[in-house]
């Protein structure tokens, strides 16, 4: 999917277009998402919705005519698991709905290390 969101992790007005990092196993920073939107601003018990940089990477690769470093390459890999260490085991498919609206569908991953 071209979205995921975070439970109970919401930002405010004028965030839109900010990052969410991920810090992986292998010691680097890596560009995941970029913020979309929320309902309100930081509201508890509501979910931010993030657009998910993986599903774009082929685009940003061809947009920039592969004129990116190494650390570019790493940061729009994505959620993908960032190296051969990491096993992936369980994984759930979540959905969040508000009403009658389904606002962001979403997978959570858990990953064991070896």
């Amino acid at each position: 999917t071209m979205k995921f969101c975070f439970i109970f992790l919401d930002t405010c007005q004028g965030d839109s277009g900010g990052p969410i990092m991920m810090f992986t196993t292998s010691n680097q920073w890596v560009l995941v998402g970029v913020t979309s939107y929320g309902i309100g601003c930081a509201r508890a018990s509501y979910a931010g919705v993030y657009t998910r940089v993986a599903y774009y990477q082929d685009w940003i690769r061809i947009t920039t005519s592969g004129a990116y470093t190494n650390a570019t390459s790493s940061i729009s890999a994505g959620i993908d698991p960032p190296t051969s260490t990491a096993s992936l085991r369980t994984v759930h498919l979540l959905s969040i709905f508000h009403s009658l609206f389904h606002l962001c569908l979403f997978v959570l991953i858990k990953i064991y290390l070896l």
